[in-house]
């Protein structure tokens, strides 16, 4: 391996290195490859073929499947498989402790696609806990609590049957309507949702 002398601060005030193309030289030659742009497109690919299985990689996965709607599908079954993989990957994060608010309001969000709003409430108060000053929560919580709609990917969640109720049947609701539009003063849905909750 060939060396070349560079200032260095120990007594002599030089020292050796090996330089980049050296190195390169001699990865090459060990890896017996003469096309280095065929052995960076397999690199790449080995690389991409590892799954992304740690907490933070799999909420992330799971929340952007959701943020832009990628789950939703014009085949239902199609769309049942990919509701089921955001689930998979938000409960391993959830599970192995992950801390980000965003996970339990993502899985709010499937469990609302699930038809599960005893579920879904659960996990938006779970995100509250951790993010309580998150307008957005608050405004979704307190939605849900007087009967929706719930917006979801660019979808609108009505909600019907006996989780519908008038605003006055619903008095946990205007805290947190309240705190949303305190925390988001700026946001017209959010006033004109409180307003009409408080009957001004």
């Amino acid at each position: 391996i060939e060396t070349e002398t560079v200032a260095h601060w120990d007594k002599s005030g030089t020292g050796k290195r090996v330089p980049p193309e050296e190195i390169r030289r001699v990865v090459l030659d060990g890896l017996k490859a003469k096309d280095v742009e065929v052995l960076d497109r397999e690199w790449k690919q080995f690389i991409a073929a590892i799954p992304d299985e740690w907490p933070q990689a799999r909420f992330k996965r799971g929340w952007m499947s959701i943020l832009q709607g990628a789950i939703f599908d014009e085949d239902p079954e199609a769309m049942k498989s990919k509701v089921a993989a955001a689930r998979a990957d938000l409960d391993a994060a959830i599970e192995a402790g992950i801390p980000d608010a965003r996970a339990w309001w993502a899985r709010s969000k499937l469990n609302w696609i699930d038809g599960d709003s005893e579920a879904a409430r659960a996990d938006l108060e779970a995100a509250i806990e951790r993010d309580p000053l998150n307008a957005g929560y608050r405004y979704e919580l307190g939605m849900s609590l007087i009967g929706g709609p719930i917006s979801l990917g660019g979808m609108t969640i009505e909600i019907e049957g006996e989780d519908a109720k008038d605003f006055d049947e619903v008095p946990e609701a205007q805290p947190h309507l309240g705190l949303a539009m305190e925390l988001a003063p700026d946001n017209p849905v959010y006033r004109r949702t409180y307003e009409t909750y408080m009957g001004f």
